[in-house]
């Protein structure tokens, strides 16, 4: 199953700030989050996750043993920024039911699971002690939680001889304060505007490409403590641009 999302023709300036004068090294490049920038509200990702959980729901949710009590606080996190965000939006009502106005759902925070329910509500991908990993390429969610910073970006070119430090990358991570908040940029090329790709990438091209053919993945990538429970929550929210363009 393949889900492609509408070119995007805005945000560009969050693509402007990757690119930097001069020789490229691969780094982490991390820079301080405006809080009020941490999650977006897309209909275009919202009817592909809808499709994507009603068809290939294993490949896109999964959860490690223990992690109940991070989701439930991611939840109750995503649930306060909507909230105060979107008022107009986004409501809890009933004993514990939640509303997204806009499109129409509805949730029983009792019988759908925390973590489901977030990724449902905001554009971003999440991913705590589980994850809600909608748009992957070229690896499977199935196959790959769990896994540690190192082992999964052993295939990624310069990462080990650049930013490959395990313990210091370990350490930065152990570091982090709940009032931190995070925020990346990461970005390749792409021959199609394709989403949801957990088979393997190609190691070149099976047909003939025009540059207007490529497009640029764009990641942002965010990075907080949670309080409560004090896991890391990572989310991924996907742009992609022409090449051209």
């Amino acid at each position: 199953m393949q889900q492609e999302e509408p070119i995007e023709g805005h945000n560009k300036a969050n693509l402007q700030r990757i690119f930097k004068a001069g020789e490229y090294h691969l780094t982490m490049d991390l820079r301080k989050l405006d809080e009020k920038n941490w999650l977006t509200i897309d209909d275009n990702y919202h009817q592909l996750k809808a499709e994507l959980l009603t068809g290939s729901k294993s490949k896109v949710f999964q959860c490690l043993p223990r992690s109940e009590s991070a989701c439930s606080e991611v939840l109750e996190v995503v649930l306060d920024f909507l909230t105060e965000m979107w008022p107009n939006v986004f409501e809890h009502f009933g004993a514990n039911n939640f509303r997204n106005k806009k499109t129409g759902e509805e949730f029983n925070l009792n019988k759908v699971h925390p973590l489901e329910v977030a990724a449902r509500l905001a554009a971003e991908d999440f991913n705590v002690t589980a994850s809600a990993t909608y748009f992957p390429i070229g690896w499977s969610l199935k196959e790959k939680i769990g896994w540690s910073i190192e082992s999964l970006h052993k295939l990624v070119p310069g990462w080990k001889e650049e930013i490959g430090n395990s313990v210091s990358i370990l350490s930065y991570f152990m570091r982090m304060t709940p009032s931190a908040y995070m925020e990346r940029s990461n970005f390749f090329v792409q021959t199609s505007p394709t989403l949801f790709h957990p088979e393997p990438l190609p190691a070149s091209a099976t047909t003939t490409l025009e540059v207007a053919d490529l497009v640029i993945r764009h990641e942002k990538q965010t990075f907080r403590r949670l309080p409560k429970s004090e896991a890391i929550l990572f989310t991924v929210r996907i742009f992609i641009y022409r090449l051209v363009d």
